[in-house]
């Protein structure tokens, strides 16, 4: 199999995995089309049309197929969560990425206040201690 032939392949079935996602009669077991086996066939049929719409060259595409593809998808997992990055990587590169605050971050100062505090309760300067852990805490 060619790298281009199994970029295809990879490329319809990431289509197909967006296609299944709005259709939740198909993967959420608790909806009410989900048993319905006429429903689910007529959004199976439907898929086909759009994915044979989308790519020409699947004009021999059947509904049966488009359901075992699906059924047999090499790890879908894998595959969900490679069309949920490069989802979020189109949405990064239209609208950007908000800068991450610095909470989290902690100073050197901040670090050393807590040795100091942690040094002073282990040698019983109570008052010593609560001051530094107060300082502490407010440099957090």
């Amino acid at each position: 199999m060619t790298t281009k032939s199994r970029s295809i392949i990879q490329e319809v079935s990431f289509a197909l995995l967006e296609k299944v996602r709005h259709s939740e009669e198909l993967w959420i077991v608790r909806h009410a089309g989900y048993i319905k086996k006429p429903v689910k066939r007529a959004l199976w049929e439907k898929i086909t049309k759009e994915l044979k719409a989308e790519y020409p060259s699947l004009a021999e595409l059947t509904t049966v197929a488009v359901l075992n593809q699906f059924n047999v998808l090499e790890d879908p997992v894998e595959l969900w969560d490679t069309f949920k990055h490069q989802t979020l990587q189109a949405a990064k590169e239209c609208i950007g990425e908000r800068p991450r605050s610095m909470r989290g971050f902690v100073s050197t100062g901040t670090l050393e206040n807590i040795k100091e505090s942690r040094a002073a309760r282990l040698a019983g300067n109570q008052d010593q201690h609560g001051a530094l852990s107060h300082r502490t805490s407010s440099g957090l």
